[in-house]
């Protein structure tokens, strides 16, 4: 992308996953691309480049020519050209996907705690391997007086929750 945020080179991939054609590139300049969600940042992640600094663990939302939604990572970095900068070199990976995967395991992970704070049932999550507790209900500690916190970060207590007789 040069100073004024024209595209110079894309590959093929980044053509496929934005919809464009190298001819319709051309005439794109990046900051029309960028989502208005993720635009501002951009535009200070771009001055940044320009005076030649590097930018790394970049995260922005941009959109297809069909207008769809986008989630990039990557980095950037200034082109520079006797001790000029003349561009930026990108380095973007499609990480939509991931973003919706993401999103779904913390929309899971709200119900499960929402389910696990309200019902009266006792249960709990060990990792056999470890002896670790990684989750309990709320009614674990209401019904033995262990609190969720200890029982989570100590190893093996929940075992003092069970009778003698039933341990093996």
């Amino acid at each position: 992308v040069d100073l004024k945020g024209k595209f110079i080179f894309v590959n093929n991939v980044w053509l496929k996953t934005f919809g464009y054609s190298r001819k319709e590139i051309k005439k794109i300049n990046l900051f029309k691309i960028i989502h208005p969600k993720s635009l501002h940042h951009c535009k200070e992640l771009f001055s940044k480049i320009m005076s030649g600094e590097k930018a790394r663990n970049i995260e922005a939302l941009f959109l297809t020519k069909k207008g769809e939604p986008i989630n990039i990572e990557g980095s950037a970095v200034p082109v520079i050209v006797d001790k000029k900068v003349i561009a930026t070199h990108a380095f973007f990976k499609n990480v939509t996907e991931k973003k919706k995967k993401e999103k779904e395991l913390k929309e899971s992970e709200a119900r499960l705690n929402h389910m696990a704070n309200t019902v009266e049932d006792v249960f709990w999550i060990t990792d056999w391997k470890d002896k670790k507790t990684i989750f309990a209900s709320k009614a674990f500690e209401k019904i033995w007086g262990i609190p969720v916190r200890k029982l989570i970060t100590e190893k093996d207590v929940w075992a003092k929750a069970i009778h003698p007789d039933d341990k093996k």
